[in-house]
């Protein structure tokens, strides 16, 4: 009977699916169910459920992973335009009858400047302060990385590039609950957080993702205000990603095992979930672990 449905099932739907009627789970039910029913009885949701798990794991993932180019870039291009997607939305969205009060996720002003006198801001600011190594690296790639932020961005000229407006922060509270930083002396120490970053749940299962999730530390945060548009809140990150380009090295000792690649974007603050613990491991070079054992 079972296989009987499945034959009907797919000769109802395949001349209007343009899959070919090629889902794991009818395969499944075509298939293997009739087995599974013979040699372990009545079958359950667990059963179908681990059917599927081992589909994923040795034919759906390992296909991606070899087809797959440039996987990092493309994950960060998704984050990239889901922040732009939502700053667009927010610009063109009719403005509210009522006001409400603003609530300020970023905090502890360093300064503020517009582009065009970014150079001469950087020169002033380094003769009076004291930067971190991830202080001096965000001035030296934020330029490039703004001007791959405006490309996303429909209708603004080279003039309102010019006149936009950097507020530097130290600080951010994510979610009502977390800080995060990027400051050069916080209690005499650099303090530069590392950070989940959320991505698109309908792409997160096409590359290595923790549950959707991938990581980053944070360089800068800013307020950036273009003339005749909200000011959006963002980071300046650079990326980690993968170790190893393997399904069963991306773990060691039961955390992601992570390195820094060069790669560096703004993205949106709303797009941070949580701080997370990124500890490098020892005696090595751009080997890092993700420390899940920590509350």
């Amino acid at each position: 009977m079972i296989i009987d449905w499945a034959n009907k099932f797919i000769n109802l739907f395949t001349p209007i699916a343009d899959t070919e009627m090629k889902y794991p789970k009818l395969h499944n039910w075509q298939h293997h169910i009739i087995d599974a029913i013979r040699n372990y009885g009545a079958i359950n949701g667990f059963t179908t459920e681990t059917y599927e798990s081992l589909h994923k794991f040795y034919i759906k993932a390992p296909y991606r992973m070899s087809n797959r180019r440039d996987a990092t870039s493309q994950i960060i291009n998704l984050v990239r335009h889901d922040s732009i997607l939502n700053y667009l939305q927010k610009i063109t969205s009719p403005p509210s009858i009522k006001k409400h009060r603003q609530i300020r996720t970023l905090g502890g002003i360093e300064g503020s400047f517009t582009l065009d006198t970014f150079n001469d801001f950087v020169d002033e600011y380094r003769t009076t302060h004291f930067l971190a190594l991830e202080a001096e690296k965000a001035f030296e790639v934020l330029i490039d990385s703004l001007n791959q932020y405006f490309d996303l961005i429909e209708n603004i000229t080279n003039k309102d590039i010019e006149a936009t407006i950097i507020k530097w922060y130290t600080s951010a509270f994510i979610r009502e609950v977390d800080t995060i930083r990027a400051k050069s002396n916080y209690y005499n120490a650099p303090a530069f957080s590392d950070i989940a970053i959320n991505m698109n749940k309908e792409e997160a299962e096409k590359y290595n993702t923790i549950d959707g999730v991938c990581f980053a530390k944070i360089l800068m945060l800013f307020g950036l205000k273009i003339p005749s548009h909200d000011e959006q809140e963002l980071a300046l990150v650079h990326w980690y990603d993968f170790k190893y380009n393997d399904l069963h090295c991306l773990f060691k000792y039961d955390c992601s095992y992570v390195k820094r690649i060069p790669m560096f974007t703004v993205i949106a603050i709303e797009s941070i979930i949580e701080p997370v613990h990124i500890i490098p491991c020892f005696n090595k070079t751009n080997e890092y672990f993700v420390n899940y054992f920590i509350f």
